[in-house]
């Protein structure tokens, strides 16, 4: 009986060896993703905001 439950343990090991990898590649592919996009956004907008000021300031 114990040889058999860690013949089950094994192969769900062997299974999640396989499975886990990508997974963890593609959610620190996803996180980095999301961080770079926030620093791209907030540069964005605060150039936005700044060139609307400045024209704001040149309109007046």
């Amino acid at each position: 009986m114990k040889n058999t439950i860690f013949a089950v343990l094994r192969f769900f090991y062997k299974i999640l060896g396989r499975i886990l990898p990508p997974i963890a590649r593609f959610t620190l592919w996803v996180l980095a993703t999301a961080i770079v996009a926030e620093f791209v956004w907030a540069g964005w907008q605060y150039n936005v905001t700044k060139g609307s000021d400045f024209l704001a300031s040149f309109l007046r």
